[in-house]
């Protein structure tokens, strides 16, 4: 009987510890899947960065192949970073895929359209994502949500193209795109001569497409219209000496912008850059338009640089000046003489004095 009742206790005893014990395994096993979830949510979002993929989408699919990874290793599978990096993109897709079919027409937050472009108000389009590996997409990234850039002055080359130059680089990150950019017009141009009727153009629409092709010819606002339709996006252009932007495509409710900014004689591309100084790879020039037509942040820096260039007088008063060519210090007086000087030299960094 005694014998029995020890026998019982030893029993009682083991199940208890195994009860313990099993339960101290199962919350290690489970702290140890968090920490592994974790752990691959953060790799997850830093492969999907590099890859171009939304933020928050990455980081689900990081911790859900962690999971998947261990599943396997139970298996006796052994992958090597090739094979998990495989697995994140194709997990990637069938996320991003049920993402894209259960938002409908809606807005989901965290999705870049276009290289990692203005992730807050972008809907997801595989058609426009840009499979290019760079780290400048990590610092879009970045400096989207998080608005720690600041607005720099791109300079254009000063050839009497800046206008196709400055769109090119807005655009396509391309400083030499004015030859390309003046046939687009032409051809637009002579493709609606209805529309564009010697009324709206200040000439017949043949002497104009064959003038916009001569490349001493400077654009204007009819250029910048016809070139915003072409890419589909808004063209917000800021005069220094008034402040005033001149919206252009504004009533086609495009929904994206880029900037430029014109001293009176010369266009330059504005663009958000992580750091004074970075590298022009790494420049943020397209931005989502929100909901109520604005930019967020970027527009209110983008006043405020400008603001800040009239109050040093970096712009040509057109109507009424006196200038002195700062390369060669001859002096000018009214647009006329200016835009000479220009033409003949090349200067367009000219100084107002009195």
């Amino acid at each position: 009987m005694v014998w029995w009742l020890v026998e019982l206790k030893e029993e009682v005893f083991d199940t208890t510890l195994r009860f313990f014990v099993d339960s101290f395994k199962t919350i290690l096993f489970a702290l140890f899947l968090c920490l592994l979830a974790l752990v691959g949510a953060m790799v997850g979002t830093v492969v999907g960065a590099f890859k171009g993929h939304s933020t928050s989408i990455s980081t689900i699919v990081g911790a859900i192949v962690a999971l998947q990874l261990l599943e396997y290793t139970t298996f006796a599978y052994r992958y090597s970073f090739p094979n998990a990096s495989d697995l994140l993109e194709h997990m990637h897709r069938e996320i991003s895929e049920f993402v894209d079919a259960t938002a409908g027409e809606s807005c989901v937050e965290g999705m870049p359209m276009e290289s990692v472009q203005n992730l807050a108000v972008s809907e997801y389009d595989h058609r426009k994502m840009n499979s290019s590996i760079s780290c400048s997409i990590c610092l879009e990234v970045i400096f989207t949500h998080t608005m720690e850039g600041t607005v720099l002055r791109r300079v254009i080359p000063s050839d009497n193209s800046c206008l196709f130059n400055a769109v090119g680089y807005v655009m396509d990150h391309d400083k030499d795109k004015a030859t390309e950019l003046r046939q687009v017009i032409a051809a637009t141009v002579a493709s609606d001569p209805t529309r564009y009727s010697e009324a709206f153009l200040g000439k017949p629409n043949e002497e104009y497409c064959a003038w916009i092709l001569d490349s001493e010819k400077w654009g204007g606002a009819i250029e910048l219209s016809i070139l915003s339709e072409y890419y589909g996006r808004e063209i917000a252009a800021y005069d220094i000496q008034t402040t005033r932007c001149d919206l252009y495509g504004q009533e086609k409710k495009y929904s994206e912008r880029v900037l430029l900014i014109y001293d009176g004689l010369h266009y330059d591309a504005l663009v958000m850059s992580p750091f004074e100084g970075a590298p022009e790879e790494f420049d943020q020039t397209i931005f989502s338009v929100n909901r109520d037509r604005s930019i967020g942040p970027i527009e209110e820096q983008a006043l405020h640089f400008v603001k800040e260039q009239q109050r040093k007088r970096s712009f040509t008063d057109a109507a009424n000046f006196t200038l002195r060519c700062g390369v060669c210090q001859i002096g000018v007086i009214g647009q006329t003489e200016a835009v000479e000087h220009a033409k003949a030299t090349g200067h367009v960094n000219f100084q107002e004095y009195r």
